[in-house]
């Protein structure tokens, strides 16, 4: 229980936090920062005990977190894996093969979503991640992961900014992406 009871300090603390914001800029702070620290909080890593939880500020929260980032970054750097393409393009949306741990995780930031977790998939070749975006434009529109079974690629999942439904337009990029992937019989070698 002692991980429910951090648990439980850490949200609480957060929600109070929160709503001690004492200003706009402060509330902002707290938004733009807010995913780093509930992805330290939900990771294994994250071992800091209950009462040191309850004393923290959002400034000790976001120190803390960024610790942590930066050792994840370090972690994630080493884990590298092929793809059976580099970058697709269709119309003004380009499809970009995600082709590491630090990709994933990088995504998962830009995003706000957890396609960082997908990463001992990635590397052992059953699922493949892509990040929809605008030609030119560094910021995803949407996140694509394609899972294959039996030797066919699907689609299994598409995903916008914080989880939210993707457009239909990005959900129809990564249909196509899922027929080339089959069309091409792609096999990690």
């Amino acid at each position: 229980a002692p991980v429910v009871g951090s648990a439980r300090a850490a949200w609480s603390r957060l929600a109070q936090l929160a709503e001690d914001a004492p200003d706009k800029d402060a509330r902002k702070r707290h938004d733009e920062t807010f995913h780093d620290i509930a992805s330290w909080l939900t990771s294994a890593e994250c071992a800091t005990p209950a009462r040191v939880l309850r004393r923290l500020d959002w400034d000790g929260f976001v120190r803390r977190t960024d610790e942590w980032k930066a050792l994840r970054e370090k972690a994630l750097a080493s884990t590298c894996w092929s793809t059976p393409f580099d970058r697709l393009t269709f119309g003004d949306l380009e499809v970009v093969a995600l082709k590491s741990g630090l990709d994933l995780w990088k995504e998962a930031t830009a995003m706000r979503h957890c396609v960082d977790k997908f990463v001992d998939q990635c590397a052992a070749g059953t699922m493949l991640a892509c990040s929809i975006r605008r030609a030119g434009v560094a910021r995803p529109v949407a996140t694509a992961a394609f899972v294959v079974a039996g030797g066919v690629w699907s689609v299994y999942g598409v995903v916008g900014f914080a989880n939210a439904t993707a457009s239909a337009e990005a959900e129809c990029i990564a249909r196509k992406s899922g027929a080339g992937l089959n069309s091409r019989r792609w096999r990690r070698s």
